[in-house]
Protein backbone atom coordinates (compact mmCIF):
# COMPACT_ATOMS: atom_id res chain seq x y z
CA UNK A 1 0.00 0.00 0.00
CA UNK A 2 1.62 3.21 -0.92
CA UNK A 3 2.02 5.73 2.28
CA UNK A 4 -0.58 8.17 3.03
CA UNK A 5 1.37 10.87 1.00
CA UNK A 6 1.73 14.44 3.16
CA UNK A 7 0.13 16.51 0.63
CA UNK A 8 -2.98 14.79 1.86
CA UNK A 9 -2.75 15.29 5.79
CA UNK A 10 -3.87 18.89 6.85
CA UNK A 11 -5.92 19.10 4.09
CA UNK A 12 -9.34 17.97 5.62
CA UNK A 13 -8.62 13.74 4.06
CA UNK A 14 -8.42 11.75 7.05
CA UNK A 15 -6.68 8.40 6.83
CA UNK A 16 -9.26 6.47 6.23
CA UNK A 17 -10.74 8.32 3.89
CA UNK A 18 -7.39 8.10 1.82
CA UNK A 19 -7.83 4.50 2.09
CA UNK A 20 -11.62 4.46 1.24
CA UNK A 21 -10.42 6.20 -1.99
CA UNK A 22 -7.66 3.58 -2.51
CA UNK A 23 -9.70 0.92 -2.26
CA UNK A 24 -12.54 2.11 -4.56
CA UNK A 25 -9.55 2.70 -7.31
CA UNK A 26 -8.29 -0.51 -6.86
CA UNK A 27 -11.55 -2.21 -6.96
CA UNK A 28 -12.51 -0.02 -10.18
CA UNK A 29 -9.24 -1.59 -11.60
CA UNK A 30 -10.05 -5.35 -10.90
CA UNK A 31 -13.52 -5.05 -12.24
CA UNK A 32 -12.86 -3.67 -15.69
CA UNK A 33 -9.13 -5.47 -16.12
CA UNK A 34 -11.06 -8.77 -17.98
CA UNK A 35 -12.07 -6.17 -20.26
CA UNK A 36 -8.91 -5.45 -21.05
CA UNK A 37 -7.85 -8.55 -21.43
CA UNK A 38 -10.56 -10.38 -23.55
CA UNK A 39 -10.46 -6.69 -25.97
CA UNK A 40 -6.38 -7.69 -26.04
CA UNK A 41 -7.00 -11.21 -27.58
CA UNK A 42 -9.81 -10.31 -29.65
CA UNK A 43 -7.44 -7.85 -30.86
CA UNK A 44 -5.21 -10.94 -31.65
CA UNK A 45 -7.91 -12.67 -33.07
CA UNK A 46 -8.68 -10.32 -35.54
CA UNK A 47 -4.89 -10.48 -37.15
CA UNK A 48 -5.74 -13.61 -38.49
CA UNK A 49 -9.64 -13.34 -38.41
CA UNK A 50 -10.17 -9.55 -39.16
CA UNK A 51 -13.89 -8.49 -38.23
CA UNK A 52 -16.25 -6.61 -40.29
CA UNK A 53 -18.90 -5.29 -38.67
CA UNK A 54 -19.84 -4.20 -34.69
CA UNK A 55 -23.32 -5.33 -33.94
CA UNK A 56 -26.18 -4.92 -31.53
CA UNK A 57 -28.77 -7.20 -31.50
CA UNK A 58 -32.38 -6.94 -30.04
CA UNK A 59 -35.85 -9.10 -29.01
CA UNK A 60 -38.83 -7.44 -29.28
CA UNK A 61 -40.39 -10.08 -26.68
CA UNK A 62 -38.33 -11.82 -23.63
CA UNK A 63 -36.17 -15.02 -24.76
CA UNK A 64 -34.44 -17.34 -23.11
CA UNK A 65 -30.45 -16.79 -23.52
CA UNK A 66 -30.30 -20.19 -25.17
CA UNK A 67 -33.14 -19.11 -28.05
CA UNK A 68 -31.29 -15.91 -28.33
CA UNK A 69 -28.46 -17.80 -29.21
CA UNK A 70 -30.18 -19.58 -31.62
CA UNK A 71 -31.33 -16.89 -33.29
CA UNK A 72 -27.92 -15.30 -33.56
CA UNK A 73 -26.70 -18.53 -35.11
CA UNK A 74 -29.70 -18.63 -37.47
CA UNK A 75 -28.86 -14.87 -38.30
CA UNK A 76 -25.31 -16.13 -39.25
CA UNK A 77 -26.39 -19.56 -40.83
CA UNK A 78 -28.33 -17.64 -43.19
CA UNK A 79 -25.20 -15.85 -45.04
CA UNK A 80 -24.05 -19.33 -45.74
CA UNK A 81 -24.16 -19.38 -49.36
CA UNK A 82 -22.85 -15.81 -50.05
CA UNK A 83 -20.19 -16.17 -47.28
CA UNK A 84 -19.14 -17.98 -44.25
CA UNK A 85 -19.18 -15.64 -41.16
CA UNK A 86 -17.92 -15.74 -37.93
CA UNK A 87 -18.15 -13.83 -34.88
CA UNK A 88 -17.98 -13.18 -31.26
CA UNK A 89 -20.93 -12.71 -29.32
CA UNK A 90 -21.78 -11.35 -26.22
CA UNK A 91 -24.12 -11.04 -24.07
CA UNK A 92 -25.74 -8.17 -22.01
CA UNK A 93 -29.25 -7.60 -19.58
CA UNK A 94 -29.96 -4.17 -20.06
CA UNK A 95 -30.49 -1.59 -16.57
CA UNK A 96 -34.48 -1.26 -17.51
CA UNK A 97 -36.14 -5.09 -16.79
CA UNK A 98 -32.79 -6.85 -17.28
CA UNK A 99 -33.56 -7.37 -21.20
CA UNK A 100 -31.60 -9.56 -23.10
CA UNK A 101 -29.51 -8.25 -26.27
CA UNK A 102 -26.20 -9.47 -28.08
CA UNK A 103 -23.45 -7.69 -29.08
CA UNK A 104 -20.82 -9.38 -31.74
CA UNK A 105 -18.06 -8.61 -33.51
CA UNK A 106 -18.98 -10.18 -36.83
CA UNK A 107 -15.68 -11.27 -39.66
CA UNK A 108 -15.84 -12.38 -43.59
CA UNK A 109 -19.43 -10.23 -44.48
CA UNK A 110 -17.48 -7.11 -45.25
CA UNK A 111 -18.81 -7.64 -48.92
CA UNK A 112 -22.28 -7.60 -48.10
CA UNK A 113 -24.27 -4.56 -47.85
CA UNK A 114 -24.75 -3.98 -43.73
CA UNK A 115 -27.37 -1.28 -44.06
CA UNK A 116 -29.73 -0.21 -47.04
CA UNK A 117 -30.33 3.81 -45.63
CA UNK A 118 -34.09 2.56 -46.05
CA UNK A 119 -35.87 3.30 -42.57
CA UNK A 120 -38.51 0.85 -41.79
CA UNK A 121 -41.92 1.18 -40.45
CA UNK A 122 -42.05 0.20 -36.15
CA UNK A 123 -41.63 -3.27 -36.15
CA UNK A 124 -40.82 -4.73 -39.37
CA UNK A 125 -37.68 -7.21 -39.28
CA UNK A 126 -36.61 -9.49 -41.50
CA UNK A 127 -36.29 -8.03 -44.31
CA UNK A 128 -33.90 -9.26 -47.01
CA UNK A 129 -33.14 -5.88 -48.65
CA UNK A 130 -30.05 -5.84 -45.86
CA UNK A 131 -28.14 -7.38 -42.71
CA UNK A 132 -29.55 -4.72 -40.42
CA UNK A 133 -33.01 -5.48 -42.01
CA UNK A 134 -32.73 -9.01 -41.88
CA UNK A 135 -32.36 -9.51 -38.12
CA UNK A 136 -35.57 -10.75 -37.40
CA UNK A 137 -35.77 -10.53 -34.26
CA UNK A 138 -35.87 -7.08 -33.04
CA UNK A 139 -34.12 -3.74 -34.15
CA UNK A 140 -30.65 -4.51 -34.87
CA UNK A 141 -27.56 -1.96 -35.46
CA UNK A 142 -24.43 -2.36 -37.08
CA UNK A 143 -21.20 -0.40 -37.62
CA UNK A 144 -18.35 -0.81 -39.54
CA UNK A 145 -16.02 -2.15 -37.02
CA UNK A 146 -12.48 0.19 -36.42
CA UNK A 147 -9.95 -1.56 -34.35
CA UNK A 148 -9.07 1.88 -33.53
CA UNK A 149 -12.63 2.67 -31.68
CA UNK A 150 -12.23 0.81 -29.19
CA UNK A 151 -15.76 -1.76 -30.36
CA UNK A 152 -13.74 -5.39 -28.95
CA UNK A 153 -13.83 -3.92 -25.47
CA UNK A 154 -17.29 -2.94 -25.81
CA UNK A 155 -18.07 -6.31 -26.65
CA UNK A 156 -15.41 -8.10 -23.68
CA UNK A 157 -16.46 -5.95 -21.06
CA UNK A 158 -20.08 -8.21 -21.02
CA UNK A 159 -18.03 -11.52 -20.68
CA UNK A 160 -16.53 -10.73 -17.50
CA UNK A 161 -20.04 -9.95 -15.90
CA UNK A 162 -22.01 -11.85 -13.38
CA UNK A 163 -24.65 -13.13 -16.27
CA UNK A 164 -21.86 -12.82 -18.94
CA UNK A 165 -22.02 -15.64 -21.98
CA UNK A 166 -20.06 -15.61 -24.94
CA UNK A 167 -19.42 -17.32 -27.62
CA UNK A 168 -16.94 -18.24 -31.00
CA UNK A 169 -18.73 -18.57 -33.98
CA UNK A 170 -17.74 -19.87 -37.49
CA UNK A 171 -14.42 -20.34 -36.80
CA UNK A 172 -11.83 -23.08 -37.84
CA UNK A 173 -12.11 -26.31 -36.53
CA UNK A 174 -9.71 -25.91 -32.95
CA UNK A 175 -10.87 -22.43 -31.97
CA UNK A 176 -14.30 -22.93 -31.51
CA UNK A 177 -15.01 -23.03 -27.63
CA UNK A 178 -17.90 -22.02 -25.67
CA UNK A 179 -18.18 -20.47 -22.39
CA UNK A 180 -21.32 -22.78 -20.90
Amino acid sequence: MPPYPKEARGKHESLGHYLERLEQRRWSWEKYQPAEVYGAFLQELSATYPFDWFGTFTFSDLVSPAAAHDWFRKYLESAEGLTKPYAFRADEYGPRGGRLHLHALVGNVGHLVPYCRERLPPRQWGRPCCWLHRWPCGYARILPYDPTKGARYYVAKYVSKALGDYDFIGFEEGLIFKSK
